[in-house]
């Protein structure tokens, strides 16, 4: 494993037994803005992680550097050595929506929603004219820009009316479902 990103994870207390994952991953550089005290790394891996581990990469990276007290911001951007499949895109949808949910909590809602990838656009299945419009307006180049940070091509994030998408009563309907399973009987 390359030393920078040896000692990047070691900060950023990512667990041991997930190193080994980070063989062929390594930090091309890192810039480092003094005057607005800012940190940008940039990551070049061979493939994606697995959904749990970027998970507990951008967690831990995110809460370590928030503590930092002379650090305004750090971020880091991931480039890959070849294409990402789709499918790939695909099962990073949840995890980008949550990321993005730690700034934009409403943005929550879009997990609920199908979706599907084709040659690298992303559609998502909605069923009403009010969704495809909120959509668009807010989160179409949100999302899509993530999805470039995290090192996917991604061409066109678009919703899209379907007349087997679930409408707002089956949406609530499974919230409903999903918060009672919380609650203790």
């Amino acid at each position: 494993m390359q030393k920078q990103m040896e000692i990047l994870l070691q900060q950023i207390k990512y667990p041991d037994h997930q190193l080994f994952l980070f063989e062929n991953k390594i930090i091309e550089k890192v810039d480092v803005l003094r005057k607005s005290n800012q940190m940008m790394f940039y990551l070049l891996f061979d493939e994606p992680l697995v959904g749990a581990a970027f998970f507990e990469l951008y967690h831990n990276f995110d809460m370590t550097f928030e503590n930092i007290k002379t650090i305004q911001e750090a971020s880091f951007t991931i480039k890959y050595q070849r294409e990402v499949s789709d499918d790939k895109i695909k099962e990073y949808w949840p995890l980008i929506i949550e990321y993005l949910s730690r700034k934009q909590i409403l943005i929550r809602y879009l997990e609920s929603f199908s979706i599907k990838v084709e040659d690298h656009n992303i559609q998502i299945a909605v069923s009403n004219n009010q969704y495809v419009q909120d959509i668009e307006q807010h989160y179409v180049e949100l999302i899509a820009a993530t999805y470039r940070r995290f090192g996917f091509h991604v061409n066109r994030v678009m919703p899209y009316l379907c007349t087997n998408a679930k409408s707002d009563d089956d949406l609530l309907t499974e919230r409903e479902q999903y918060y009672a399973t919380l609650t203790p009987p």
